[in-house]
């Protein structure tokens, strides 16, 4: 008898599911799989997909531990616009490759990605009254994140999960996932970190001002920007210039 059945049983279930998502962690050698073993219920699992964790005393833990904590940890800060954690599994037995976890969540079922609204807002198949309102309910969602003093630190367009809802104040439902990098920080530190990541995911990076600034009054909760929206907006604009000309003179010195 396995002298680790339940992880064992685990591992064996993610490698004979249909697979959703891979990442590789190439730094390491490692890398980290979302497969769906039944309805209503995600599984991720990874090998050697690491990260260093202050609570561990900088050691190099499993992103889905970090990922796990975080999720119960927001949750009891009142935010519920995500995955519910049913099941974590690491092996305890040291593999020759690296540590291995599985993390076992509830799968947010009848939604879309955001990116695949955007692509279709930008097909023209998604009516500009129905993005506006999209945006402003995916910042409102953001500052709620932020209101609980959590910042996501991986914020992309496919992390933000939507559907159609009456009831919502926007008319959408939006959800959050992927909190591997997810940590307790203040809202301005927050806001400088997740705007920025959003803003260069390639998913929005060619909306215009125009259209991304419903993201911005949806994260205020304003119908219009102040002067002081502007003083931020500015200097958020300025950094993103900045970081893009950093990288591209970089980019011209290796070549």
């Amino acid at each position: 008898m396995s002298r680790n059945p339940d992880f064992d049983t685990l591992w064996a279930l993610a490698h004979s599911s249909p697979q959703l998502h891979a990442t590789s962690g190439t730094h390491r050698g490692g890398w980290s799989r979302v497969c769906r073993p039944q309805a209503g219920e995600i599984l991720k699992y990874q090998l050697n997909y690491v990260r260093r964790d202050w609570r561990s005393l900088g050691r190099l833990v499993p992103t889905l531990l970090c990922e796990a904590r975080a999720l119960r940890e927001v949750r009891k800060r009142g935010f519920t616009a995500l995955p519910e954690v049913r099941a974590l599994a690491g092996d305890r037995r040291k593999h020759p490759e690296g540590p291995r976890a599985i993390l076992v969540m509830s799968e947010l079922t009848d939604r879309e990605p955001v990116d695949h609204l955007i692509a279709r807002f930008r097909a023209g198949e998604l009516p500009q009254r129905q993005w506006h309102t999209l945006a402003r309910a995916c910042g409102a969602i953001i500052r709620q994140l932020h209101d609980a003093g959590f910042a996501h630190c991986s914020l992309r367009a496919e992390h933000m999960l939507a559907r159609p809802s009456e009831t919502a104040e926007y008319g959408w439902d939006i959800a959050l996932i992927d909190f591997e990098h997810c940590r307790r920080s203040p809202r301005i530190y927050s806001f400088w970190r997740d705007l920025r990541k959003l803003a260069r995911d390639p998913a929005c990076r060619d909306l215009t001002q125009s259209q991304k600034l419903r993201f911005y009054l949806g994260y205020t909760g304003e119908d219009q920007l102040t002067r002081r929206d502007r003083f931020w907006l500015r200097r958020l604009a300025h950094k993103l210039g900045k970081k893009r000309r950093r990288k591209k003179k970089i980019m011209v010195h290796t070549a």
